[in-house]
C-alpha cells in the first residue's frame, strides 16, 4: 500500500471541541522521530492564534544514517490557515530524497481547491488534512494527502483511554487507530492535544513520535 518512508511522509498531526482546544499553550509541539528506537528526525508544529485564526507551521526533518553514511534525507514544509474550524489554506512543499512535490490548497466558493503536480481538484467540507494535530481527525471518512495532495479513504477506530509517555512523563491519553489508505495509532490528551503516534514500516520497524516537553523544544538540534 505505502512504504516505510512514504508512510513517514504522510506524517508529513469539532465533535472533540474547538479549533484552539487542540493548540498547546505555549503554542509548540515538538516530536521525536524514532525508528526502533533510534532518533532519525525531529516533526515540529509552531501555531499562531489570532481571534478565531489558526495559522500552522509544521515541519519535519528526516535523515537515516547507515554507517554515518546518509540513505534517506527527508524535508517537509507545511503552512495551514484555519478559520472559524475551516480550512481555509494549504501550502506544502516536500523534498522526498530528491523527489519534489508541491501541494497548493485554497478555499474558494466552489469548494476546497487542491492543485499539485499529479492532479487538481475541488474537495467538499470538510477538509481533514494528514497533519493529525486536530481532533476532529477521529471523525474523518477521507483525509488530504498533505505530501501529495491525493484524497485518502480511511477508517478510524476508538480505542481505550491509556497511559503513554510525552513531555517526558506518564500521561492519559485517548486512543485511536486509523486504517484503510493509512494505517497508524495516534493518540491526544485530556486538551484534545496531539501527543502521540505509533505505525510499522513496511520493513517491519516500529515508527514512533515521541512528544519532548515544552523547556526541550530547542533541544537536540531539532
Amino acid at each position: 500500500m505505502v512504504s516505510f518512508f512514504g508512510r513517514v511522509a504522510l506524517i508529513v498531526l469539532l465533535a472533540c471541541g474547538p479549533a484552539q482546544a487542540a493548540v498547546p499553550d505555549d503554542g509548540e509541539l515538538v516530536f521525536d522521530i524514532i525508528r526502533n528506537g533510534d532518533p532519525i528526525g525531529t516533526h515540529r508544529f509552531r501555531f499562531e492564534r489570532a481571534g478565531e485564526r489558526v495559522d500552522v507551521a509544521i515541519d519535519i526533518q528526516i535523515k537515516v544514517k547507515v554507517l554515518l553514511l546518509t540513505v534517506y534525507d527527508y524535508q517537509h514544509s507545511n503552512r495551514e490557515t484555519w478559520e472559524n474550524g475551516q480550512l481555509v489554506r494549504l501550502l506544502t512543499q516536500t523534498d522526498d530524497n530528491g523527489d519534489p512535490h508541491r501541494v497548493d490548497g485554497q478555499l474558494t466558493p466552489a469548494g476546497f481547491k487542491v492543485v499539485s503536480e499529479a492532479n487538481q481538484h475541488v474537495m467538499a467540507e470538510p477538509v481533514i488534512p494528514t497533519s493529525y494535530w486536530r481532533t476532529d481527525t477521529v471523525n474523518a471518512r477521507q483525509m488530504l494527502n498533505t505530501q501529495t495532495g491525493e484524497l485518502m479513504n480511511v477508517t478510524i477506530t476508538p480505542g481505550s483511554e491509556t497511559r503513554i509517555k510525552a513531555r517526558g512523563q506518564e500521561i492519559e491519553a485517548r486512543h485511536y487507530v486509523i486504517s484503510g489508505d493509512l494505517d497508524l495509532e495516534i493518540w491526544y490528551d485530556a486538551d484534545d492535544v496531539l501527543v502521540g503516534l505509533r505505525f510499522a514500516g513496511s520493513d517491519g520497524s516500529v515508527i514512533e513520535y515521541s512528544l519532548r516537553p515544552p523547556s526541550q523544544t530547542t533541544a537536540r538540534g531539532g
